[in-house]
């Protein structure tokens, strides 16, 4: 009879661990996993002479990014420069070229 009330008293234990594990890790992984919708990288400011002409960025990858929030200071052509932004796709815009990024951080290169 002990021995099963051990056992009882031990399954118990397992198993709140176990909820406690996956309810931790349900909690941290979303912030620590790479999220698809963020992009880093360096890349170059392009004058795009299209729909009366704007600014875009083109990674070093070849990407091309529409600046949603691009600062007038950044607007010059061939600027190197490295940027992260989030990509919105709840955002429509007239430039048809590059994919929308609200930018969080752009500093000048070299």
């Amino acid at each position: 009879m002990v021995r099963t009330e051990h056992s009882k008293k031990r399954r118990a234990m397992l198993l709140y661990l176990a909820v406690s594990v996956i309810m931790l890790l349900g909690t941290i992984l979303p912030f620590a996993l790479p999220r698809e919708d963020i992009v880093t990288g360096n890349g170059t400011i392009t004058y795009v002479n299209l729909e009366g002409g704007f600014y875009g960025i083109i990674a070093d990858g070849g990407i091309q990014y529409d600046p949603a929030n691009l600062d007038v200071s950044f607007a010059q052509d061939s600027l190197r420069v490295s940027f992260a932004g989030k990509i919105r796709t709840d955002i429509a815009n007239t430039h048809q070229w590059g994919t929308v990024l609200e930018l969080t951080k752009l500093e000048k290169l070299p």
